[in-house]
């Protein structure tokens, strides 16, 4: 009987020390590392369903105070944020190019030398012309910006006259006009040399802003206000200038206002001043 009651008790402490290690063993493991393993994974999920990938673009601000509390919460390793941080979005916008029309930027340099005055444009361009060099120009009657009527013969240069077709939508023209003085006008002052600006579609108060204000512009501004006239020498394309002589018949045209054609019309009006020969440095 003593031995049983001994063998007894031996397994009954036997087995306290099995269940007092099975405790050691689970104080020892980390609470609630399953429970939390799972909410920091539905965490993450939910923040990473918040940042914008590469593609989409989200409104600054929305998402943000939320993915910054789950990274304080949950700091993630440098792999990690290699594989679920957004690259940054830049929101400059791409500087827009614009093909603006080349104009001349100054009045343009004498000619090095004198050369052979030449029409040269397109087929299509040339389609567009109604009266060629050689040709007589179109007579007319216009009023100007006052209402006073004038007469194309009237206004013919003693040598030469130079005509101007241009209108307030285009840029290329109102450009034209606001240099028509310095580039036209006072380096051939006294030569006799006209120069006329036919401004067609508008009317006087659409271009009376492009004239001086202080004075009378050193050259004539008449109105074709019906286009009648422009209809007579081409379809479409202003601005358009012509060289005339002194009969008022054409000499050289140009169909746009550029540095170049500028420099063609100065090198023309030399030519047939007969103040530089052509070849002459």
């Amino acid at each position: 009987m003593i031995r049983r009651s001994g063998i007894k008790l031996f397994q009954h402490g036997f087995a306290c020390f099995l269940v007092v290690i099975a405790l050691v063993g689970c104080n020892r493991a980390t609470p609630g590392t399953a429970s939390n393993s799972g909410s920091r994974s539905a965490e993450e999920s939910v923040a990473s369903s918040a940042i914008p990938s590469g593609n989409d673009v989200t409104e600054p601000g929305i998402g943000s105070s939320a993915v910054a509390a789950s990274s304080e919460a949950h700091p993630t390793t440098d792999t990690e944020a290699t594989k679920t941080s957004p690259q940054p979005v830049d929101a400059r916008r791409a500087p827009v190019t614009r093909n603006e029309p080349k104009v001349a930027l100054s009045v343009p340099d004498p000619p090095e030398y004198v050369y052979e005055p030449q029409v040269i444009m397109t087929q299509r361009d040339a389609a567009t012309c109604l009266v060629k060099p050689g040709e007589p120009f179109p007579a007319a009657r216009l009023s100007d910006v006052d209402g006073q009527e004038h007469s194309l013969e009237e206004l013919l240069g003693e040598k030469l006259t130079v005509i101007v077709f241009w209108d307030n939508a285009n840029r290329l023209g109102r450009e034209q006009i606001r240099r028509l003085e310095s580039e036209t006008v006072v380096p051939f002052r006294g030569m006799g040399l006209n120069v006329v600006a036919i401004n067609s579609g508008d009317s006087s108060e659409q271009i009376i802003d492009l004239l001086p204000t202080d004075r009378e512009p050193d050259f004539s501004v008449l109105l074709d206000t019906d286009s009648s006239l422009f209809a007579k020498v081409a379809t479409e394309r202003r601005p358009r200038t012509y060289l005339l002589d002194s009969e008022g018949s054409i000499l050289w045209f140009d169909i746009e206002y550029s540095r170049g054609s500028a420099r063609d019309l100065s090198n023309a009006i030399h030519v047939y001043l007969g103040n530089r020969k052509t070849g002459d440095s």
